[in-house]
């Protein structure tokens, strides 16, 4: 992978990709509190899980643009989701890029996680129709969270 358009400091490369996915795969499965939603949501399906997070990942961090069953995927089971999840699993995405990624990169990394969560949750306020996804998918390929 080539630098991260936002900073070209700093460079991941797919191996790095796949590590914090991992790392935040396996800290979400130890995690108590997110425990009750992640097995309705996810189940026993973690390796499609992880491969559908890897492709957001890379979307983001390359500014991509993302494939719409994605952001489909996350309309449709964000209504499972509290708002306590949802910091929860903010937290243990933050403790992964920690964990993975050199203290400047994880840092730039999860401001960018942060701010594409807000474009998807703005969507999500806004309404929960194929226009709305369709809005806030084009806004992450047009690169708006790197503003």
């Amino acid at each position: 992978m080539p630098c991260l358009p936002h900073d070209p400091s700093i460079y991941l490369d797919e191996s790095t990709v796949s590590e914090l996915v991992i790392d935040f795969s396996m800290r979400l499965r130890r995690n108590a509190a997110l425990r009750a939603v992640l097995n309705r949501l996810v189940g026993n399906r973690w390796l499609e899980f992880e491969q559908g997070f890897g492709r957001v990942c890379e979307s983001i961090l390359l500014q991509q643009e993302m494939e719409e069953d994605l952001i489909d995927v996350f309309f449709a089971h964000f209504d499972a989701l509290s708002a306590d999840d949802l910091a929860e699993a903010g937290g243990v995405f933050l403790d992964a890029c920690l964990a993975s990624l050199p203290l400047h990169a994880a840092a730039s990394v999860n401001e960018l996680f942060e701010k594409a969560a807000e474009v998807l949750f703005a969507a999500l306020a806004e309404n929960r129709t194929a226009e709305a996804a369709h809005r806030a998918r084009t806004i992450l390929a047009a690169g708006h969270v790197f503003r």
